[in-house]
Protein backbone atom coordinates (compact mmCIF):
# COMPACT_ATOMS: atom_id res chain seq x y z
CA UNK A 1 0.00 0.00 0.00
CA UNK A 2 1.28 3.23 -0.85
CA UNK A 3 1.96 6.12 1.84
CA UNK A 4 -1.13 8.07 2.47
CA UNK A 5 -1.19 11.46 0.97
CA UNK A 6 -1.70 14.21 3.31
CA UNK A 7 -3.81 17.41 1.37
CA UNK A 8 -3.78 20.41 2.99
CA UNK A 9 -7.63 20.35 3.21
CA UNK A 10 -8.30 17.78 5.55
CA UNK A 11 -6.20 15.23 4.76
CA UNK A 12 -6.97 12.15 2.54
CA UNK A 13 -6.19 8.76 1.93
CA UNK A 14 -5.95 9.82 -1.93
CA UNK A 15 -3.60 7.75 -3.83
CA UNK A 16 -4.41 3.78 -3.43
CA UNK A 17 -3.28 0.62 -4.43
CA UNK A 18 -3.25 0.27 -8.33
CA UNK A 19 -4.22 4.06 -8.41
CA UNK A 20 -7.28 3.71 -6.49
CA UNK A 21 -8.78 7.04 -5.71
CA UNK A 22 -11.03 8.59 -2.84
CA UNK A 23 -13.49 10.53 -2.42
CA UNK A 24 -15.78 11.34 0.44
CA UNK A 25 -19.13 12.91 0.09
CA UNK A 26 -21.94 13.99 3.21
CA UNK A 27 -25.28 12.02 3.01
CA UNK A 28 -27.60 13.83 0.71
CA UNK A 29 -31.50 14.39 1.22
CA UNK A 30 -33.74 11.52 1.90
CA UNK A 31 -34.45 10.42 -1.50
CA UNK A 32 -31.70 8.24 -0.98
CA UNK A 33 -33.63 5.81 0.87
CA UNK A 34 -35.35 4.67 -1.79
CA UNK A 35 -32.52 4.00 -3.79
CA UNK A 36 -33.05 0.92 -5.45
CA UNK A 37 -30.05 -0.14 -7.01
CA UNK A 38 -28.88 -0.23 -3.28
CA UNK A 39 -27.12 -3.58 -2.70
CA UNK A 40 -26.99 -4.41 1.29
CA UNK A 41 -23.86 -6.58 1.75
CA UNK A 42 -25.17 -6.71 4.91
CA UNK A 43 -28.47 -5.07 6.11
CA UNK A 44 -26.55 -3.95 9.81
CA UNK A 45 -23.95 -1.80 7.22
CA UNK A 46 -23.10 1.60 8.50
CA UNK A 47 -21.23 2.62 5.24
CA UNK A 48 -22.05 2.93 1.70
CA UNK A 49 -19.19 2.07 -1.33
CA UNK A 50 -19.48 3.03 -4.68
CA UNK A 51 -16.61 2.47 -7.40
CA UNK A 52 -15.93 4.17 -10.41
CA UNK A 53 -13.65 3.75 -12.99
CA UNK A 54 -14.12 5.63 -16.54
CA UNK A 55 -17.39 5.83 -17.79
CA UNK A 56 -18.30 2.94 -15.17
CA UNK A 57 -19.98 3.67 -12.17
CA UNK A 58 -20.89 0.71 -9.25
CA UNK A 59 -24.38 0.33 -8.04
CA UNK A 60 -24.02 1.71 -4.25
CA UNK A 61 -22.72 -1.25 -1.25
CA UNK A 62 -23.92 -1.05 2.19
CA UNK A 63 -21.22 -2.31 3.95
CA UNK A 64 -19.56 -3.00 7.89
CA UNK A 65 -17.02 -0.87 8.03
CA UNK A 66 -15.78 -3.26 11.02
CA UNK A 67 -15.34 -6.05 8.27
CA UNK A 68 -13.52 -4.22 6.11
CA UNK A 69 -11.07 -3.00 8.71
CA UNK A 70 -10.60 -6.03 9.88
CA UNK A 71 -9.16 -8.27 6.58
CA UNK A 72 -8.06 -5.44 5.10
CA UNK A 73 -5.13 -3.13 5.29
CA UNK A 74 -6.41 -0.95 2.47
CA UNK A 75 -9.55 -0.35 4.25
CA UNK A 76 -8.17 -0.16 8.03
CA UNK A 77 -5.65 2.85 6.69
CA UNK A 78 -8.91 4.23 4.64
CA UNK A 79 -11.66 4.38 7.74
CA UNK A 80 -9.27 3.87 11.21
CA UNK A 81 -7.30 7.11 10.84
CA UNK A 82 -9.16 10.45 12.05
CA UNK A 83 -6.05 12.57 10.36
CA UNK A 84 -7.93 11.72 6.86
CA UNK A 85 -10.75 12.98 5.93
CA UNK A 86 -12.37 9.30 5.26
CA UNK A 87 -12.15 8.06 8.27
CA UNK A 88 -13.38 11.69 10.41
CA UNK A 89 -16.21 11.57 8.39
CA UNK A 90 -17.10 8.16 9.30
CA UNK A 91 -16.75 9.10 13.08
CA UNK A 92 -18.34 12.47 12.74
CA UNK A 93 -21.23 10.48 11.04
CA UNK A 94 -21.46 7.82 13.41
CA UNK A 95 -21.48 10.10 16.29
CA UNK A 96 -23.85 12.58 14.70
CA UNK A 97 -26.16 8.85 14.50
CA UNK A 98 -25.82 8.15 18.12
CA UNK A 99 -26.42 11.74 19.29
CA UNK A 100 -30.23 11.23 17.65
CA UNK A 101 -30.35 7.83 19.49
CA UNK A 102 -29.95 5.74 15.84
CA UNK A 103 -27.19 3.01 15.97
CA UNK A 104 -25.48 3.33 12.66
CA UNK A 105 -25.94 0.19 11.37
CA UNK A 106 -30.08 0.89 12.01
CA UNK A 107 -29.79 3.95 10.15
CA UNK A 108 -31.30 4.23 6.45
CA UNK A 109 -28.74 4.86 3.85
CA UNK A 110 -29.32 8.18 3.30
CA UNK A 111 -28.18 9.06 6.62
CA UNK A 112 -24.83 6.81 6.40
CA UNK A 113 -21.25 8.17 4.93
CA UNK A 114 -20.59 7.57 1.31
CA UNK A 115 -17.14 6.78 -0.23
CA UNK A 116 -16.32 6.40 -3.89
CA UNK A 117 -13.04 4.73 -4.56
CA UNK A 118 -11.96 6.10 -8.07
CA UNK A 119 -9.96 5.00 -10.78
CA UNK A 120 -10.89 1.33 -10.30
CA UNK A 121 -9.67 -1.05 -13.53
CA UNK A 122 -12.81 -2.69 -15.24
CA UNK A 123 -12.53 -6.16 -14.41
CA UNK A 124 -14.82 -7.29 -17.09
CA UNK A 125 -18.77 -6.54 -18.92
CA UNK A 126 -20.00 -6.87 -15.39
CA UNK A 127 -17.93 -5.28 -13.11
CA UNK A 128 -20.20 -5.19 -10.11
CA UNK A 129 -20.53 -8.55 -10.21
CA UNK A 130 -16.92 -9.31 -9.29
CA UNK A 131 -17.12 -6.27 -6.40
CA UNK A 132 -20.13 -7.80 -4.60
CA UNK A 133 -18.62 -10.97 -4.25
CA UNK A 134 -15.12 -9.39 -3.22
CA UNK A 135 -17.26 -7.99 -0.20
CA UNK A 136 -18.63 -11.07 0.51
CA UNK A 137 -15.82 -12.88 0.42
CA UNK A 138 -15.08 -9.50 3.30
CA UNK A 139 -17.97 -10.39 5.21
CA UNK A 140 -17.43 -14.08 5.31
CA UNK A 141 -20.72 -14.77 3.11
CA UNK A 142 -20.94 -17.18 0.47
CA UNK A 143 -20.96 -16.72 -3.04
CA UNK A 144 -24.01 -15.58 -4.26
CA UNK A 145 -23.36 -17.34 -7.56
CA UNK A 146 -21.57 -20.12 -8.70
CA UNK A 147 -17.65 -19.27 -9.06
CA UNK A 148 -16.24 -22.20 -11.23
CA UNK A 149 -14.35 -20.20 -14.36
CA UNK A 150 -10.70 -18.87 -14.09
CA UNK A 151 -11.46 -15.61 -15.08
CA UNK A 152 -13.74 -15.35 -12.08
CA UNK A 153 -11.20 -15.74 -9.72
CA UNK A 154 -8.59 -14.14 -11.55
CA UNK A 155 -10.35 -10.73 -11.56
CA UNK A 156 -11.47 -11.79 -7.52
CA UNK A 157 -7.52 -11.95 -7.13
CA UNK A 158 -6.69 -8.91 -8.99
CA UNK A 159 -9.32 -6.78 -7.21
CA UNK A 160 -8.24 -8.15 -3.57
CA UNK A 161 -4.66 -7.01 -4.67
CA UNK A 162 -5.44 -3.83 -5.32
CA UNK A 163 -7.11 -3.58 -1.60
CA UNK A 164 -4.10 -5.41 0.36
CA UNK A 165 -6.24 -8.64 1.22
CA UNK A 166 -5.21 -10.89 -1.18
CA UNK A 167 -4.19 -13.98 1.04
CA UNK A 168 -8.47 -13.47 2.52
CA UNK A 169 -9.43 -14.62 -1.18
CA UNK A 170 -6.77 -17.14 -1.12
CA UNK A 171 -8.19 -18.41 1.93
CA UNK A 172 -12.01 -18.22 0.94
CA UNK A 173 -11.21 -20.30 -2.06
CA UNK A 174 -9.14 -22.73 -0.73
CA UNK A 175 -11.48 -23.39 2.62
CA UNK A 176 -14.46 -23.89 0.05
CA UNK A 177 -12.68 -26.30 -2.42
CA UNK A 178 -13.07 -24.46 -5.38
CA UNK A 179 -10.04 -25.08 -7.48
CA UNK A 180 -11.05 -28.60 -7.36
CA UNK A 181 -14.02 -27.84 -9.97
CA UNK A 182 -11.19 -26.07 -11.78
CA UNK A 183 -8.63 -28.49 -12.62
CA UNK A 184 -10.27 -31.17 -14.80
CA UNK A 185 -11.06 -27.90 -17.03
CA UNK A 186 -7.01 -26.94 -16.64
CA UNK A 187 -6.13 -30.01 -18.70
CA UNK A 188 -9.30 -30.39 -21.53
CA UNK A 189 -7.40 -27.51 -23.79
CA UNK A 190 -4.33 -27.78 -25.09
CA UNK A 191 -2.64 -25.12 -23.92
CA UNK A 192 -1.51 -23.26 -27.14
CA UNK A 193 -5.52 -22.92 -27.71
CA UNK A 194 -5.04 -19.99 -25.09
CA UNK A 195 -5.20 -16.67 -25.91
CA UNK A 196 -2.48 -14.17 -23.76
CA UNK A 197 -5.13 -12.95 -21.09
CA UNK A 198 -6.32 -16.50 -20.47
CA UNK A 199 -3.15 -17.62 -20.37
CA UNK A 200 -2.00 -15.16 -17.71
CA UNK A 201 -5.17 -15.71 -15.35
CA UNK A 202 -4.59 -19.57 -15.25
CA UNK A 203 -0.79 -18.45 -14.26
CA UNK A 204 -2.10 -16.04 -11.42
CA UNK A 205 -4.63 -18.54 -10.52
CA UNK A 206 -2.08 -21.60 -10.49
CA UNK A 207 0.04 -19.77 -8.10
CA UNK A 208 -2.35 -18.14 -5.77
CA UNK A 209 -4.57 -20.63 -5.31
CA UNK A 210 -2.14 -23.48 -5.03
CA UNK A 211 -1.85 -25.14 -8.37
CA UNK A 212 1.47 -26.52 -9.34
CA UNK A 213 0.97 -27.88 -12.65
CA UNK A 214 -1.24 -25.39 -14.12
CA UNK A 215 1.66 -22.74 -12.97
CA UNK A 216 4.26 -24.64 -14.71
CA UNK A 217 2.59 -25.47 -17.98
CA UNK A 218 0.96 -22.33 -17.70
CA UNK A 219 4.26 -20.28 -17.08
CA UNK A 220 6.20 -22.85 -19.86
CA UNK A 221 3.98 -21.68 -22.67
CA UNK A 222 4.05 -17.90 -21.56
CA UNK A 223 7.80 -18.58 -22.29
CA UNK A 224 7.56 -20.49 -25.76
CA UNK A 225 4.60 -18.07 -26.77
CA UNK A 226 5.98 -14.80 -25.65
CA UNK A 227 4.07 -11.56 -24.35
CA UNK A 228 2.73 -8.21 -25.92
CA UNK A 229 3.35 -6.87 -23.12
CA UNK A 230 7.56 -7.65 -23.20
CA UNK A 231 7.13 -5.72 -26.47
CA UNK A 232 8.35 -1.53 -26.15
CA UNK A 233 5.19 -0.66 -29.25
CA UNK A 234 2.52 -2.43 -27.08
CA UNK A 235 0.83 0.18 -25.39
CA UNK A 236 0.50 -1.36 -21.64
CA UNK A 237 -1.70 1.55 -20.14
CA UNK A 238 -4.78 -0.68 -20.26
CA UNK A 239 -3.71 -4.03 -19.04
CA UNK A 240 -0.97 -2.56 -16.13
CA UNK A 241 -3.89 -2.46 -13.44
CA UNK A 242 -4.71 -5.68 -13.47
CA UNK A 243 -2.53 -8.56 -11.65
CA UNK A 244 -2.15 -10.92 -14.59
CA UNK A 245 -0.83 -8.28 -16.91
CA UNK A 246 1.96 -7.97 -14.23
CA UNK A 247 2.56 -11.26 -12.74
CA UNK A 248 3.78 -10.86 -8.58
CA UNK A 249 6.30 -12.19 -6.95
CA UNK A 250 9.18 -11.80 -9.33
CA UNK A 251 7.20 -14.23 -11.81
CA UNK A 252 6.75 -11.69 -14.95
CA UNK A 253 10.29 -10.64 -14.42
CA UNK A 254 11.43 -14.31 -14.92
CA UNK A 255 9.64 -15.57 -17.98
CA UNK A 256 10.46 -12.87 -19.63
CA UNK A 257 13.84 -13.48 -19.14
CA UNK A 258 13.71 -17.03 -19.75
CA UNK A 259 12.44 -16.50 -23.16
CA UNK A 260 15.19 -13.58 -23.94
CA UNK A 261 18.05 -16.24 -22.86
CA UNK A 262 16.54 -19.22 -25.05
CA UNK A 263 16.57 -16.64 -28.11
CA UNK A 264 19.99 -15.71 -27.88
CA UNK A 265 20.51 -19.08 -27.47
CA UNK A 266 19.02 -19.73 -30.73
CA UNK A 267 20.48 -16.75 -31.78
CA UNK A 268 24.03 -18.10 -31.10
CA UNK A 269 23.78 -20.95 -33.27
CA UNK A 270 22.57 -18.34 -36.03
CA UNK A 271 25.41 -16.23 -35.63
CA UNK A 272 28.13 -19.47 -34.90
CA UNK A 273 27.04 -20.90 -38.84
CA UNK A 274 27.24 -17.78 -40.49
CA UNK A 275 31.23 -17.60 -38.46
CA UNK A 276 32.10 -20.92 -40.16
CA UNK A 277 31.80 -19.19 -43.53
CA UNK A 278 33.15 -16.07 -42.79
CA UNK A 279 36.11 -17.64 -40.46
CA UNK A 280 38.70 -17.89 -43.66
CA UNK A 281 39.14 -21.72 -42.63
CA UNK A 282 37.82 -24.22 -45.28
CA UNK A 283 34.58 -25.74 -44.41
CA UNK A 284 34.25 -27.83 -47.63
CA UNK A 285 36.30 -31.26 -46.87
CA UNK A 286 36.40 -32.96 -50.47
CA UNK A 287 39.29 -31.28 -51.87
CA UNK A 288 37.84 -30.08 -54.75
CA UNK A 289 38.71 -27.53 -57.58
CA UNK A 290 35.77 -25.21 -56.82
CA UNK A 291 36.28 -26.27 -52.49
CA UNK A 292 36.57 -22.60 -52.39
CA UNK A 293 33.81 -21.57 -54.33
CA UNK A 294 31.72 -23.95 -52.32
CA UNK A 295 32.06 -21.86 -49.18
CA UNK A 296 31.33 -19.14 -50.69
CA UNK A 297 28.30 -20.22 -52.19
CA UNK A 298 27.30 -21.62 -48.75
CA UNK A 299 27.72 -18.46 -46.95
CA UNK A 300 25.44 -17.01 -49.77
CA UNK A 301 22.62 -19.27 -48.90
CA UNK A 302 23.14 -19.52 -45.65
CA UNK A 303 22.39 -15.51 -45.11
CA UNK A 304 19.54 -15.65 -47.65
CA UNK A 305 17.54 -18.45 -45.89
CA UNK A 306 18.11 -16.58 -42.73
CA UNK A 307 16.79 -13.62 -43.89
CA UNK A 308 14.01 -15.11 -45.83
CA UNK A 309 12.83 -16.70 -42.27
CA UNK A 310 13.10 -13.08 -40.65
CA UNK A 311 15.96 -13.92 -38.29
CA UNK A 312 19.07 -12.21 -40.00
CA UNK A 313 19.89 -8.79 -41.02
CA UNK A 314 23.42 -6.73 -40.23
CA UNK A 315 23.02 -8.54 -36.73
CA UNK A 316 20.92 -11.41 -35.93
CA UNK A 317 17.51 -10.28 -34.81
CA UNK A 318 16.19 -13.06 -32.41
CA UNK A 319 17.60 -11.28 -29.39
CA UNK A 320 17.23 -7.61 -30.71
CA UNK A 321 18.48 -4.88 -27.90
CA UNK A 322 17.39 -2.18 -30.65
CA UNK A 323 13.67 -1.03 -29.76
CA UNK A 324 12.85 -1.67 -32.70
CA UNK A 325 11.13 -5.54 -32.15
CA UNK A 326 11.65 -8.10 -34.96
CA UNK A 327 8.90 -10.78 -36.40
CA UNK A 328 11.35 -13.11 -34.64
CA UNK A 329 10.94 -11.54 -31.39
CA UNK A 330 7.16 -11.86 -31.34
CA UNK A 331 6.81 -15.32 -32.62
CA UNK A 332 6.38 -18.80 -30.73
CA UNK A 333 9.75 -20.52 -30.23
CA UNK A 334 8.63 -23.59 -31.30
CA UNK A 335 7.50 -21.80 -34.95
CA UNK A 336 10.53 -20.10 -34.73
CA UNK A 337 12.71 -23.73 -34.14
CA UNK A 338 10.42 -25.26 -36.96
CA UNK A 339 11.12 -22.70 -39.53
CA UNK A 340 14.57 -22.94 -39.23
CA UNK A 341 14.36 -26.68 -39.43
CA UNK A 342 13.15 -25.98 -43.12
CA UNK A 343 16.95 -25.17 -44.23
CA UNK A 344 17.17 -26.82 -47.77
CA UNK A 345 20.38 -29.02 -48.20
CA UNK A 346 22.06 -25.98 -50.43
CA UNK A 347 25.26 -27.85 -52.91
CA UNK A 348 26.98 -26.18 -55.25
CA UNK A 349 27.11 -29.27 -57.52
CA UNK A 350 25.80 -32.83 -57.45
CA UNK A 351 29.09 -33.68 -55.87
CA UNK A 352 28.72 -31.74 -52.92
CA UNK A 353 25.68 -33.01 -51.08
CA UNK A 354 26.40 -32.74 -47.40
CA UNK A 355 28.42 -28.97 -47.39
CA UNK A 356 25.62 -26.94 -46.74
CA UNK A 357 24.30 -25.91 -43.64
CA UNK A 358 21.94 -28.31 -43.16
CA UNK A 359 24.42 -30.78 -42.06
CA UNK A 360 25.14 -28.50 -39.30
CA UNK A 361 22.31 -26.49 -38.27
CA UNK A 362 20.06 -29.62 -37.64
CA UNK A 363 21.82 -31.51 -35.06
CA UNK A 364 22.33 -28.72 -32.90
CA UNK A 365 18.59 -27.30 -33.32
CA UNK A 366 18.35 -31.12 -31.67
CA UNK A 367 20.08 -30.06 -28.78
CA UNK A 368 17.43 -26.88 -28.25
CA UNK A 369 14.71 -29.16 -28.71
CA UNK A 370 15.38 -31.47 -26.17
CA UNK A 371 16.05 -28.82 -23.51
CA UNK A 372 13.03 -27.02 -24.47
CA UNK A 373 11.43 -30.54 -24.12
CA UNK A 374 12.82 -30.90 -20.06
CA UNK A 375 10.50 -28.37 -18.44
CA UNK A 376 11.68 -24.37 -18.78
CA UNK A 377 8.50 -23.25 -16.81
CA UNK A 378 8.40 -22.41 -12.99
CA UNK A 379 8.54 -25.04 -10.36
CA UNK A 380 6.15 -23.68 -8.03
CA UNK A 381 7.27 -25.37 -4.77
CA UNK A 382 10.87 -24.29 -5.87
CA UNK A 383 9.73 -20.62 -6.86
CA UNK A 384 8.08 -20.49 -2.95
CA UNK A 385 11.13 -21.70 -0.98
CA UNK A 386 14.02 -21.24 -3.08
CA UNK A 387 13.50 -18.63 -6.22
CA UNK A 388 17.41 -17.52 -5.28
CA UNK A 389 18.50 -21.46 -6.32
CA UNK A 390 16.29 -21.56 -9.05
CA UNK A 391 15.68 -18.43 -10.92
CA UNK A 392 17.77 -18.01 -13.92
CA UNK A 393 17.88 -14.26 -13.68
CA UNK A 394 19.48 -14.43 -10.40
CA UNK A 395 22.39 -17.13 -10.80
CA UNK A 396 25.57 -16.55 -11.92
CA UNK A 397 25.74 -17.82 -15.70
CA UNK A 398 29.02 -19.91 -16.82
CA UNK A 399 31.30 -17.69 -18.93
CA UNK A 400 31.06 -20.47 -21.50
CA UNK A 401 28.89 -23.33 -22.41
CA UNK A 402 30.78 -26.24 -24.96
CA UNK A 403 28.33 -28.38 -26.73
CA UNK A 404 28.55 -32.10 -26.05
CA UNK A 405 30.40 -34.35 -28.26
CA UNK A 406 28.61 -37.44 -27.79
CA UNK A 407 24.93 -38.01 -29.02
CA UNK A 408 23.40 -39.56 -25.74
CA UNK A 409 25.29 -37.16 -23.55
CA UNK A 410 22.25 -36.27 -21.03
CA UNK A 411 23.98 -33.04 -20.33
CA UNK A 412 20.11 -31.58 -19.96
CA UNK A 413 19.70 -33.16 -16.91
CA UNK A 414 18.39 -30.37 -14.64
CA UNK A 415 19.92 -30.35 -11.00
CA UNK A 416 22.52 -33.42 -11.94
CA UNK A 417 25.97 -33.11 -10.32
CA UNK A 418 28.13 -31.56 -13.30
CA UNK A 419 26.40 -27.72 -13.23
CA UNK A 420 27.48 -27.31 -17.31
CA UNK A 421 24.40 -30.00 -17.38
CA UNK A 422 21.67 -28.16 -16.14
CA UNK A 423 18.76 -26.78 -18.41
CA UNK A 424 19.33 -23.47 -17.06
CA UNK A 425 23.44 -23.33 -17.23
CA UNK A 426 22.65 -24.10 -21.22
CA UNK A 427 20.47 -21.27 -21.98
CA UNK A 428 22.17 -18.93 -19.60
CA UNK A 429 25.99 -19.35 -20.21
CA UNK A 430 27.44 -15.85 -21.70
CA UNK A 431 29.51 -17.44 -24.58
CA UNK A 432 28.17 -20.52 -26.49
CA UNK A 433 30.76 -22.97 -28.63
CA UNK A 434 28.89 -24.85 -30.60
CA UNK A 435 31.65 -26.66 -32.74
Amino acid sequence: MSEPSRRAEGKSLGDGIAGLTISVADPAPDERDTDENLCNITDQGDLILVFTGGKWTSEPFRVDSERLRTESPYFDALLGNDRFKEGALLRDTHRRLREEGIRPSEARASKLPRITIAEMARLGPDPDHFIHEFLRILHGLEFSRCFFKVNDLACLASLADGFCCVQVVIKYVKERGLMRGLEGKFRKRSWGDFGERSLRQRILVGWLFTDPACFREGSCQLIMTGSRYWSDVEDISKYDQRLWWRLPDGIEDELQFRRECILETIDSLQRHLISLYTSGQRQCSLGYDNSPQCDSFQLGEAIRFFKRIGTVRLQGLIDDPTNDPSPSQQRSIQELIQTMRQCPSYQIDRNHSHCGIRAKLIPRLQKIESALAHDIGLNRDHWRSSRAVHSWSKTMPIARWSMPQHHNDDWWVPGGPNRRGSIMTFFTATTKDWT
